[in-house]
């Protein structure tokens, strides 16, 4: 670049005055860095101290600068058609940058305009049906490549009603920044494609900036992104918790000039001060098109400035789903990819950042007061989930059984946990939860409970149950199963080697309960029993998942209403996890040609015995063929043996509610459940049902009557040796993949 047709040079400074002189604004300045030695600019010998001094510059390995500037609108307004009340001649020509921190007297609403069908019509519509003590005009900006103005545009541009500009193809950021600079002196609202306003909701915006000295805010919505509700930082949009415009009225009543700082803005609903773009810029439509990503780095680069993003607690918008309001605007998945790259190095510490909001939760107290409000104004009747034992098992439960019954019914969980009792909505994406003191919030949780619409308890397990606290609020009450604590204190029916006790009698369970030394109080077993016997008699009915269930359970309770009712195993209806997303066709049997036999086994793999049955299959299996391969989802009891000695390794723990995609990814040939005592329920059955993969599995509790007389399923006596459990597992392969059969029995 040191030839002679070069006639000046600028530094970073001079460049941007030269721009903005000539009527650009200037939106991003991005270095390209070069080593010095590398460059012709290279010395051969340069004195250390000024060689030093010049690497210590923070722009000593700056080669040039790329700028990215748009042009301002109004250097040529004149030729801009806009309708409705125009600016005076002396405002139009004064465009002193406004203090920072303060709000504009009028506001652009830019609508970005990309598929225009009727979710952009109900975007204008409610943003044009509600007054606003705020000076507004509405701006939409045609924006996808292929976008024509719908005549419904073109006929409120020509009432007067709304401003429409032609983007010529502009992406989202473009079409932002060409509203944005249509009036240098105002502040802009960003409504996208598909966000339906309420009330007087641009001057609850305007007046967190004003109070605040915000760059930028936003409202809460059901849309993805940091200010999502009901469920909070959500990735995926969510259905409405209620409707749009009884949850905005909920949130302006009840948090009432109420704003929290946030790290950034990723909503369909932004409010940006014009003070903002003064001081760092407008949109980076040079490196960025997702929506998203573009507010992402409006808003970071505001907050690395000095200036402070806000979350507007007293406002709430409604998005449409990005299946109804997909933008033909959008990047693709590659310039997504870029931007995202882009993004992480221009802000490395973006990942802490979102890490420290999540964890802190500063808006948590705003969502409560919502949520509480919405759950004492429902009109859903609410099922009353009560478990005495602080595990994960009751609130997987009770989301599922939430999930099946919605929305008929709610579902409400209470619970122990470090000393309290906690409280939690168990309806799908629902976040709300309160700790009560046992003794001193007791009245306080009745007078709670009390006033929602709860019609009947639902005791979870036997163990721990406060039958006096149930009395009290005077619910009918059903006793769910899910083990065999009221027979086993333990729950599982499991000797001391980790196998089916055969429930010897009261002589053999004392034996068995003081090797364990499980804290029986009392007497022993007999005492343990007797002291649930009120639970079982109180129950109008006793809910157990199998038949074999019931039947263990008559033994000792022969009066109580025993009714079967399996477990609401699927959270959405339609299918497990993430199998909706899988490519169509089924599962894919063993691939042509393969000589090895994959085991994916599932179930109870924390307990020993089980454990030692995978390790003694995989060692059993050994030198045939085909070789047989086992993988265990789950965490190993104990230390079994694993690769290399033997083809047997564990994944770890993981999600119950991921399992369905889990198994898919594996791709196993057959699925093995390694159990040798009875399960009152499995949450991993239902999902390997529904892969469509042959199992293998034991001849007891919960497999043989959810198994049996299915032709995927191979059950085997529950004691049987390593040797009998192969062969079956053999024996499913072959079946799900003819003629490749083991040429070894």
């Amino acid at each position: 670049i040191l030839d002679r047709t070069h006639l000046r040079f600028y530094t970073q400074s001079s460049f941007r005055a030269l721009l903005e002189e000539l009527g650009f604004t200037v939106i991003s300045a991005e270095p390209v860095k070069l080593p010095l030695k590398r460059s012709e600019f290279a010395i051969a010998e340069v004195w250390d101290p000024v060689a030093n001094y010049v690497n210590s510059r923070p722009d000593a390995g700056v080669y040039r600068f790329v700028f990215v500037a748009a042009v301002s609108m109004n250097a040529s307004a004149d030729t801009v058609e806009r309708p409705g009340k125009m600016l005076d001649t002396e405002e139009e020509k004064s465009q002193d940058q406004l203090p920072a921190g303060t709000a504009a007297t009028k506001v652009d609403v830019i609508v970005p305009v990309f598929r225009g069908g009727d979710l952009l019509k109900q975007t204008i519509e409610s943003i044009l049906a509600f007054g606003q003590e705020t000076t507004f005009e509405t701006v939409a900006v045609t924006a996808g490549a292929e976008t024509t103005a719908p005549d419904y545009l073109e006929d409120l541009s020509k009432a007067g009603r709304i401003t429409l500009l032609k983007g010529d193809g502009a992406g989202f950021a473009d079409a932002l920044n060409i509203g944005a600079c249509l009036h240098l002196d105002r502040d802009i609202a960003v409504v996208a494609e598909g966000c339906t306003v309420r009330g007087d909701w641009l001057d609850r915006l305007r007046h967190t900036v004003e109070s605040t000295r915000a760059a930028t805010v936003t409202p809460f919505s059901n849309g993805p992104g940091i200010a999502s509700y009901p469920e909070r930082m959500s990735a995926v949009p969510a259905p409405a918790a209620g409707a749009g415009p009884d949850l905005d009225l909920s949130f302006h009543r009840l948090n009432r000039d109420v704003s929290i700082s946030i790290p950034y803005t990723d909503g369909s609903c932004v409010y940006v001060s014009r003070s903002c773009f003064n001081r760092i810029g407008y949109f980076d439509s040079f490196h960025f098109g997702n929506p998203e990503l573009t507010l992402i780095d409006l808003s970071m680069r505001a907050r690395n400035a000095g200036l402070e993003n806000r979350l507007c607690c007293s406002a709430y918008v409604y998005t449409a789903f990005p299946e109804e309001a997909d933008r033909t605007g959008a990047a693709s998945k590659a310039d997504e990819g870029r931007s995202r790259d882009t993004l992480a190095v221009r802000f490395p510490n973006l990942t802490a950042v979102r890490e420290e909001h999540r964890l802190a939760q500063p808006e948590k107290v705003a969502r409560r007061r919502v949520d509480l409000a919405r759950l004492l104004e429902s009109r859903a009747p609410m099922i009353l989930n009560i478990s005495g034992a602080p595990g994960p098992a009751a609130e997987l439960y009770s989301r599922r059984l939430g999930a099946a019954l919605a929305p008929a019914y709610d579902s409400l969980l209470i619970r122990p946990g470090g000393g309290k009792l906690k409280l939690s909505w168990m309806r799908p994406g629902e976040e709300f939860s309160a700790c009560f003191d046992p003794v001193s919030d007791a009245g306080l949780l009745k007078q709670m409970l009390s006033q929602l619409r709860v019609v009947r308890a639902n005791a979870i397990g036997a163990a721990g149950i406060p039958l006096k606290f149930i009395d009290e609020l005077k619910l009918p009450l059903d006793l769910t199963l899910s083990d065999f604590v009221g027979i086993c204190p333990y729950g599982d029916l499991r000797a001391v080697n980790g196998i089916y006790c055969g429930e010897p009698g009261v002589a053999g369970c004392d034996s068995c309960l003081g090797v364990k030394d499980a804290g029986v109080p009392g007497d022993g077993i007999e005492e343990w029993r007797r002291s649930l016997a009120p639970l079982f008699a109180r129950a109008e009915r006793v809910l157990a998942p199998t038949e074999d269930c019931i039947m263990h359970h008559c033994r000792y309770y022969p009066e109580a209403n025993y009714v079967h009712l399996p477990f609401p195993e699927d959270l959405s209806g339609g299918g497990y996890g993430h199998l909706d997303a899988l490519p169509p066709g089924g599962p894919p049997g063993r691939p042509a040609g393969a000589r090895a036999v994959r085991v994916l086994a599932l179930g109870e793999l924390s307990s020993f015995a089980d454990s030692r049955l995978l390790e003694a299959c995989a060692a059993e299996s050994s030198g045939r063929k085909p070789a047989i391969v086992f993988r265990a989802l789950g965490r190993a009891s104990g230390s079994p043996a694993r690769e290399p000695e033997v083809a047997l390794s564990f994944s770890g723990p993981y999600d119950e509610d991921s399992l369905g995609w889990l198994i898919e990814a594996e791709r196993p040939d057959v699925i093995f459940f390694p159990v040798r005592w009875p399960v009152a329920q499995s949450w991993s059955l239902g999902p390997a049902i529904a892969s469509g993969r042959p199992i293998v599995a034991p001849d007891l509790g919960v497999f043989r009557e959810r198994l049996q007389g299915r032709p995927e399923a191979w059950l085997a006596p529950w004691n049987a040796g390593a040797s009998i459990w192969i062969k079956s597992i053999f024996e499913a392969a072959s079946a799900a993949t003819p003629g490749a059969g083991p040429d070894k029995m």
